[in-house]
């Protein structure tokens, strides 16, 4: 990831900012449901009658007011054992054309709970919020809140809690192209005791969308937007730095890769 100006940043909230999580859920359509469960094979897919439904959300694209997204959260107990999750939830992601009264894109990846790591009901969200990444190419996300609210062991200064991934529509599937963790916190120590913390500092993420262009997509700020003890998560600052993703042809690379990526998240297919 590049650093980028103060000066970047406001210009580009100014030119190219991305609204927050756009439309409003709504209810699962009974006939979006019986084409998932078809899809994905799934008998008595519904909030009453399968208890293996963790959590779910669905919302009217914007982009496309006659598609409907929606994300399921499906526990079949798939438990590993040994250093791996004690068990995989299943993330359905698709999208049904309510025109066509079929679904017209889908995607399955894992989410390995642990002590660190669980998915609860509302830890699914859809962000339509605006990502036009190129001509005739916008990106929707999905956003996971971790219920367990832990920080990372691997990495202390990473808060696992809002993790955001984009995905973009491809012939009958649809692709991850960004994986991003949204939310930070960094540790001011004691100049004479460094195991003494004096201070912590938050800081939640914004994506904006960049003029500039690298293999064929825009290139994407993280904006980081400091967040005062007890201040609303969603009050207005101004971000006080930001760095630039690049797509790298397939997805969008940062220099922040945390190493749980491939431990905490498994994918699986599409159509």
């Amino acid at each position: 990831m590049e650093r980028i100006s103060r000066a970047i940043i406001l210009f580009t909230l100014l030119s190219y900012a991305v609204a927050g999580y756009a439309s409003d859920s709504v209810t699962c359509p009974d006939a979006l449901r019986d084409a998932v469960a078809d899809h994905f094979h799934l008998a008595n897919f519904s909030a009453d009658k399968d208890p293996r439904i963790i959590g779910e959300s669905c919302k009217i694209w914007p982009h496309d007011t006659n598609l409907i997204l929606s994300v399921f959260a499906y526990d079949e107990g798939q438990g590993q054992g040994g250093n791996a999750p004690d068990q995989w939830v299943n993330i359905l992601v698709s999208v049904y054309d309510s025109r066509q009264g079929k679904l017209v894109n889908a995607y399955n990846y894992a989410i390995g709970e642990d002590a660190t790591t669980k998915v609860g009901p509302e830890s699914l969200t859809l962000d339509t919020a605006s990502y036009p990444l190129a001509k005739n190419v916008y990106a929707f996300g999905v956003r996971f809140d971790n219920a367990a609210h832990m920080t990372s062991a691997a990495d202390p200064d990473l808060i696992l809690e809002n993790h955001l991934t984009l995905f973009i529509r491809q012939g009958n599937t649809l692709r991850p192209v960004l994986k991003q963790f949204m939310y930070y916190q960094s540790f001011s120590r004691d100049e004479k005791n460094r195991r003494a913390i004096v201070s912590v500092d938050k800081e939640r993420a914004i994506i904006r969308i960049l003029p500039s262009q690298t293999n064929g997509l825009h290139d994407l700020l993280l904006a980081f937007k400091p967040e005062a003890a007890g201040a609303d998560k969603d009050e207005a600052t101004t971000p006080s730095h930001g760095e630039a993703l690049k797509y790298n042809g397939a997805r969008y690379a940062n220099a922040r890769k945390d190493a749980l990526s491939s431990g905490w998240q498994r994918e699986d297919e599409g159509f």
